[in-house]
């Protein structure tokens, strides 16, 4: 079994709350951070790229849920809502599936998912590329084979054509490229594997996000009814906006209707 951890982000007195989510390379805020300061809740986080990038193992989504799964029912820390954040939706709706079939029934919220797909994945790859100096125009049209060797390599030789322009010491770029690279192959190695397994809902599936998201091409109508935020997805947990205190509103009112139905 793959070995995870659960990390506790908060303890509250007002039930608990399990955060699926993680940092992007584009250093969005993590939902985990924007919501926090607005919630009274024991709040628990998986981040898989961490637990993938320590492992240095393969991004099975089902093998991570069900993984995740095990700690929490080790740890009698069955939450009464999962949340999971832009990429990490899939994964979270994979947990609170397994959690309903062992007995523990939790609402899904999904902030702004994102369902990656070999197209996402060349986009969000080229965006990195740009980050590390690329041209824009090279990072668009560069046709890098979608797998994570290939990806890996590519992103290797950028970091290190970006440190020599810096004036860094070939050694000093080394020692640079090989901390950064274990998280980018992690973070790369989930969004293929998330793009091969298509998300299916889980049994109370709630979505909150902004006016670009859509739906999972096989999700039927009744089982994507989002609260659409008049924000682009990118400024949703952005300091200053208001998304994150409504957003924790709404878990809150969901863990809220757990404890009378319990």
């Amino acid at each position: 079994m793959l070995e995870v951890t659960v990390d506790q982000a908060a303890s509250g007195s007002g039930g608990r709350l399990l955060v699926v989510d993680f940092r992007r390379p584009d250093a969005r805020p993590t939902l985990t951070a924007a919501i926090l300061p607005h919630l009274a809740l024991t709040v628990c986080r998986l981040d898989p790229i961490a637990d993938l990038t320590a492992s240095g193992g393969a991004a099975d989504p089902a093998e991570l849920a069900a993984a995740y799964v095990e700690r929490l029912v080790a740890m009698a820390q069955r939450p009464d809502v999962v949340a999971g954040y832009c990429n990490a939706g899939t994964l979270a709706l994979q947990v609170a599936r397994l959690l309903a079939e062992s007995g523990r029934v939790a609402p899904c919220v999904l902030v702004d998912p994102s369902w990656p797909t070999p197209a996402t994945i060349r986009a969000e790859f080229a965006a990195l590329r740009v980050s590390l100096g690329v041209a824009p125009a090279d990072a668009a049209t560069q046709r890098c084979e979608p797998t994570v060797e290939a990806m890996t390599r590519q992103l290797r030789h950028d970091l290190l054509t970006m440190l020599d322009e810096d004036g860094a010491e070939p050694d000093e770029a080394e020692i640079a490229a090989a901390a950064l690279l274990p998280r980018y192959r992690a973070w790369l190695g989930f969004l293929l594997a998330s793009s091969a397994h298509p998300p299916e809902p889980a049994a109370d599936s709630h979505v909150i996000c902004g006016r670009e998201t859509a739906a999972p091409a096989a999700w039927l109508p009744d089982q994507w009814r989002p609260t659409v935020l008049d924000l682009p997805s990118a400024d949703l947990l952005q300091p200053g906006s208001s998304a994150p205190e409504l957003i924790a509103r709404r878990i809150t009112a969901l863990v809220n209707l757990r404890g009378l139905s319990s």
